[in-house]
């Protein structure tokens, strides 16, 4: 015969407040959100970076100076890259 086991009641237990954080990084609800919407910026830094470091241009010295920039300002950087960079480039 099977023994009569039961699940343990989740109305007795107690909060637990490491439940609503990521364990192994201990980031709660709102440092999560900050984290997410930071690194968004720096995905796009990123791609811009990669972008121009492979792109042509017709002197090499406008490489260095978009790459400066974007290393600089990590926010406008991937913008300007974007919208004046590229149109500068050789296809």
């Amino acid at each position: 015969m099977v023994a009569n086991r039961s699940l343990p009641d989740l109305a007795d237990s107690a909060y637990d407040p490491k439940v609503d954080q990521l364990s192994f990084l201990n980031l709660g609800g709102q440092e999560l959100a900050v984290l997410c919407v930071l690194s968004i910026p720096l995905l796009f830094s990123l791609v811009a970076l990669i972008q121009c470091l492979s792109a042509d241009f017709p002197q090499g010295s406008e490489k260095l100076i978009w790459v400066i920039v974007l290393l600089a300002l990590p926010f406008v950087g991937p913008i300007l890259w974007w919208t004046i960079g590229i149109k500068k480039t050789r296809r």
